[in-house]
């Protein structure tokens, strides 16, 4: 298949619908999550950066910054985010060592000592097996093959049974389905994307 060409209007536009989608421009890791964007050595090479990019074509933030990390909204969102993160690592927690008792789950636990691999939680079956949890909360629906994508690629080395939960409880199981029926490239059979709702469901 031929090398896809960018233009810079074409990048424009995949900045503009990134925008649309997630209520914010992308950054360099999202570049490479990108179906419609080109990847960040693309755009560090033509343009010096994202954020070079988006000050030469005058993609500001509503508030006028081109560093999306300075905006606001941005740090209001990031508080949010660091807050509600803590609130459900506890709440899962307490779940994961109610069903499976404390000494079996470990928090925040390295799963690749050459890698550095950190994960949420790891649980230690009574069969020797171990199930790796990552838990994840996207702003919305679109965002969630990012999330997922960013996720295979972090853990593609390993080989352990991993479970990605999405616990924004206004996405589904069956949105989730959805988004795994479209993924072009499928996901690994060693790893699971699942809704909260069917991780409550698969503990019991």
């Amino acid at each position: 298949m031929a090398k896809k060409k960018y233009t810079p209007q074409s990048i424009v536009d995949g900045f503009k619908q990134f925008y649309a989608e997630h209520g914010r421009y992308p950054n360099a890791l999202d570049t490479k999550n990108s179906d419609y964007l080109p990847n960040m050595k693309t755009i560090e090479r033509r343009y010096g950066g994202v954020i070079a990019f988006r000050k030469q074509f005058g993609l500001a933030d509503p508030d006028g910054y081109y560093d999306s990390r300075s905006s606001s909204k941005n740090k209001e969102t990031i508080k949010g985010i660091i807050k509600r993160s803590y609130e459900e690592d506890g709440t899962i927690y307490d779940i994961l060592v109610n069903r499976f008792g404390k000494l079996r789950v470990h928090r925040q636990d390295y799963i690749s000592t050459g890698l550095r691999q950190r994960c949420d939680f790891r649980i230690f079956m009574e069969d020797e097996t171990e199930i790796v949890i990552d838990i994840f909360n996207p702003a919305r629906k679109e965002s969630l093959l990012g999330c997922l994508n960013i996720k295979i690629n972090k853990y593609k080395d390993l080989d352990h049974n991993f479970w990605f939960v999405c616990t924004n409880k206004e996405i589904t199981e069956n949105d989730i389905q959805d988004i795994i029926k479209k993924k072009k490239k499928k996901i690994p059979t060693n790893m699971q994307l699942m809704s909260y709702s069917k991780f409550l469901k698969s503990i019991v």
